[in-house]
């Protein structure tokens, strides 16, 4: 096989593999818009409801098989083509968790973060940039499976 016969059957391949990443990254879950985490959800038969923040923002209501949690867009422009979500939680404890003990869950933990508010609720929260090109499905039912664990745990540490 000579050079040009090679050189083009390496070309060939490379768009194919090319092309190939192309059509896989339009069933990515973006945040650009809501309907993609909407055919996410749907597809894995989770319940949710859609609405919209105080600002117009896309938010969704999120039951993941009896775990409680909201979903926030970020980085949008004109409420729309967003670049991140935020996975979040709120409980209403009065005080009843010390600073302290948020702070070394904040200490313990990599990715989520926990606050308290000036009323005493407790919440946690956990950024995901997905960018323009987002994330495989595969790799997003990972991440919101980790969350889903991680807010678990932090039902326990707090005692919820």
């Amino acid at each position: 096989m000579n050079f040009i016969a090679k050189t083009f059957g390496v070309m060939c391949l490379s768009t194919g593999l090319i092309a190939g990443s192309v059509s896989a990254e339009e069933s990515n879950v973006t945040a650009l818009t809501p309907e993609s985490l909407a055919g996410f959800l749907d597809a894995e038969d989770i319940s949710y409801e859609q609405s919209t923040d105080d600002v117009g923002d896309p938010k969704f209501e999120v039951d993941y098989y009896g775990i409680e949690f909201s979903v926030f867009y970020y980085g949008c422009r004109n409420n729309t083509e967003c670049d991140a979500i935020q996975f979040f939680s709120g409980y209403e404890l009065n005080g009843g968790v010390r600073l302290s003990k948020i702070n070394n869950w904040n200490i313990e933990n990599r990715y989520s973060r926990a606050y308290i508010s000036d009323n005493g609720s407790v919440w946690i929260e956990h950024d995901v940039f997905l960018g323009q090109h987002g994330l495989h499905p595969d790799d997003f039912a990972q991440t919101i499976g980790a969350w889903a664990g991680v807010l678990k745990e932090f039902e326990d540490y707090i005692d919820w």
